[in-house]
């Protein structure tokens, strides 16, 4: 059974870059003297005598876990010609190991190929889920076969690698922390398209019940199954619905984050106008910037549904822009807020960054 450590790596995403309060998001760099590499090499070696499933196009990747901890042997790592060593930076959160390698100095106009070895020490396979190097998954536990049941007539199977998944989340997490972790997890699988949280305890039977969606392509088409997790200790998983999904035209999703509406970024912004056209909202805005190409936007809803007539909801555009301009721009974005559906009703009034619009469904 799989024990994470706490804390959710987004991203890679991977990239991923967020500190929930009251944790660390720490980074650590390896000595030097604890990564080993070849000389530099100007062709790429044959790979024919390595034996390794983890394949990087024409890399490989062999990861293996000791009594020390996982070691890692990278093969063709592509560095400049003039490189004197290889520096190894990782974080390990939540179950995900982000591996950064970067060989210096980088002044060379030439490359060329080294194979790299090192061993991060203190993490043991049952602690793991994926491993990322440089951006590449080359590790994830349970994938074949979540994947392997992830189709209409299987998925019941996923049922309990899921709730294995669930059953190894820290304590020291919070109910969302645990469904962001449990729908990045998701996502680290190749048969997965998408996974989003719905709600958090949105459905109030005792222990409360939050809901979780998937998206997987079968013969073609676009699936979605939503999950019913029951908030117990540990959380526990149900199929509330699985239907094939039309493809949305919207430019983006509304993001469901308690911990995203509360820390996003919020340079100021104006609502022009809203409509709705089926499940996409369209916003028309205004800001000050450089350039409205910069703009990073997301609409953010808080997660909690308030019990009124009809029921309501609490989002805001969060807009993040880097360059600081007197200049003022309008954009129009448009999106999918199908997941902001309450079950049980028809519509839903939602409260945007101090305007209102009626959601019809």
């Amino acid at each position: 059974m799989k024990k994470s450590t706490i804390l959710l790596v987004l991203g890679l995403l991977l990239t991923v870059s967020c500190t929930e309060k009251g944790q660390e998001f720490i980074e650590q760099e390896l000595p030097n003297s604890d990564v080993s590499f070849t000389p530099c090499q100007q062709n790429k070696p044959s790979l024919q005598s390595v034996t390794t499933s983890d394949v990087l196009s024409d890399k490989k990747v062999d990861v293996k876990f000791t009594g020390k901890g996982v070691q890692i042997t990278y093969y063709n790592f592509e560095v400049t010609c003039d490189f004197t060593d290889v520096k190894v930076t990782h974080t390990f959160v939540n179950g995900f190991l982000n591996i950064t390698q970067q060989g210096t100095p980088n002044q060379a106009k030439c490359v060329c190929y080294t194979d790299v070895s090192y061993t991060i020490a203190g993490i043991s396979q049952n602690e793991v889920n994926v491993i990322f190097i440089n951006g590449e998954q080359v590790y994830c536990y349970n994938a074949k076969e979540i994947c392997s049941y992830l189709n209409m007539e299987d998925i019941t199977k996923t049922i309990p690698i899921i709730d294995d998944y669930l059953a190894s989340l820290s304590n020291d997490l919070n109910d969302e922390q645990k469904l962001q972790a449990f729908t990045e997890w998701l996502k680290s699988h190749s048969c997965v398209i998408d996974a989003s949280i719905l709600c958090v305890s949105c459905i109030y039977t005792w222990p409360a019940i939050s809901e979780i969606s998937i998206l997987f392509k079968e013969n073609e088409k676009t699936v979605e199954v939503v999950l019913d997790i029951l908030m117990t200790n540990p959380l526990k998983a149900t199929i509330c619905s699985i239907k094939e999904k039309e493809i949305s035209n919207c430019d983006k999703d509304v993001i469901i984050s308690q911990t995203e509406y509360e820390n996003a970024p919020n340079h100021p912004v104006s609502i022009v106008d809203m409509k709705i056209e089926g499940n996409c909202l369209k916003i028309k805005f205004g800001a000050s910037g450089c350039s409205g190409d910069n703009w990073t936007v997301k609409l953010i809803d808080s997660g909690v549904v308030a019990e009124s007539l009809p029921c309501q909801r609490t989002l805001r555009l969060s807009l993040n822009d880097i360059g600081i301009c007197a200049a003022y721009f309008t954009k129009e974005m448009s999106f999918n807020i199908e997941n902001l559906q309450i079950q049980g009703n028809n519509s839903v009034l939602l409260n945007i960054s101090g305007k209102q619009i009626l959601y019809k469904y």
